[in-house]
């Protein structure tokens, strides 16, 4: 196994838009993010993907926020590929690029009811927060 991570291309799109389509990254509202949704991050180094030996297994998409933080909105590696280092190569390069840039603190949202995920964030040392509940309106 080779994992390299690079920034996402348009080619991409089509195969992070399956990758993100869980149940527990649905937005509020039950949908998903989509290629056109995805192609608006295309860019500036917030949107990342990891191959395998050429095949997608992984992917981060975020975008900045002001006072030196950023919002990872989905972080996903394949199914079949979750617990082989993927993941936390993928977040540690994001981070990487993020102090590069400045950016003093990240925050992301991760499903409560899975103990896998959960345990992935606190072994990269973020503060797990209370329990909310996701509100969406498209206005």
């Amino acid at each position: 196994m080779k994992i390299t991570i690079r920034p996402a291309a348009s080619k991409d799109l089509a195969a992070i838009e399956k990758l993100f389509r869980l149940p527990e990254l649905s937005l509020a509202n039950g949908q998903y993010f989509t290629v056109a949704l995805l192609a608006a991050y295309l860019k500036d180094d917030y949107f990342l993907v990891a191959e395998d030996e050429g095949l997608l297994v992984g992917a981060l998409v975020a975008e900045p926020l002001r006072n030196g933080g950023a919002m990872v909105w989905e972080l996903a590696v394949e199914k079949e590929r979750r617990g082989q280092g993927i993941g936390s190569v993928l977040l540690k390069k994001f981070i990487a690029i993020m102090k590069g840039k400045g950016r003093q603190w990240l925050i992301l949202y991760a499903p409560s009811a899975s103990p896998r995920t959960l345990a992935f964030y606190r072994r990269h040392r973020f503060c797990l927060g209370k329990k909310h509940i996701e509100a969406l309106k498209n206005i």
